[in-house]
């Protein structure tokens, strides 16, 4: 299956990309295995990845939830503000 996740802010300027395609083997998956890919598709981003947190269909989700290749996924890092 393949799947398409956004990047955005300092993370998409460490991928050098807006957006990563990765694949998984299977029809679902899940967050936590997503954020894994990713991580491996752009070692650039592994560092940040376990303060990041998966959207799913615009809603943060958990590292057990389902993926399917339909949903819209978005790589959400930390961000600090005031």
């Amino acid at each position: 299956m393949e799947l398409y996740v956004k990047i955005f802010g300092p993370q998409a300027l460490l991928a050098e990309t807006r957006a990563c395609k990765i694949t998984i083997t299977g029809d679902r998956t899940s967050a936590a295995e997503v954020l894994k890919a990713v991580a491996d598709a752009y070692p650039s981003l592994a560092s940040s990845i376990e303060s990041s947190r998966l959207a799913v269909n615009q809603e943060f989700a958990s590292p057990e939830q389902p993926v399917m290749a339909q949903d819209e996924l978005a790589l959400i890092g930390m961000i600090s503000g005031g």
